[in-house]
């Protein structure tokens, strides 16, 4: 039963936080139609796709703290093992980074300076959670089996 829990409380968590931060509010700086100063990539600008990378670096995060975590991203439902195999032998915030390739994607594909700045913004409030919120937690949580 506990699974399943985790299982709907991340697919509701996931649509949440995607729908809002990756989705209605890139379209609203897109749909304002503001050119702050025009990226002109050209077809380079295909090169934008690759937030379809970080959509596949996300769903991984969020299936490894499902079934290998034994919990959620959810702060409320934390994961009850800590989870190092995977990507997570190379980051411990994964979902950063997917997340920061899926908005910096989404600034060259549609050439915007305004996602740019965006995306650039939600990278320093990554950084600024990692450092000060979850590495504390971690450590406090899983002691020196965080520390590699």
């Amino acid at each position: 039963m506990d699974a399943l829990r985790n299982i709907i409380w991340t697919i509701i968590a996931m649509s949440l936080v995607y729908g809002i931060f990756v989705v209605l509010i890139p379209f609203e700086i897109l749909s304002q139609n503001m050119r702050v100063f025009a990226l002109d990539f050209g077809s380079f600008r295909y090169c934008g796709l690759v937030f379809i990378i970080g959509a596949v670096i996300n769903l991984k995060y969020y299936w490894d703290l499902v079934f290998t975590g034994k919990g959620s991203p959810d702060p409320l439902i934390p994961t009850t093992a800590l989870v190092s195999r995977g990507i997570y032998q190379y980051t411990r915030n994964p979902v950063y980074i997917g997340f920061s390739i899926i908005l910096l994607g989404e600034a060259v594909f549609f050439t915007s300076f305004l996602l740019l700045i965006y995306s650039i913004l939600w990278l320093l409030v990554f950084i600024f959670i990692v450092v000060f919120i979850e590495e504390p937690s971690l450590k406090r949580r899983y002691g020196q089996s965080v520390i590699r």
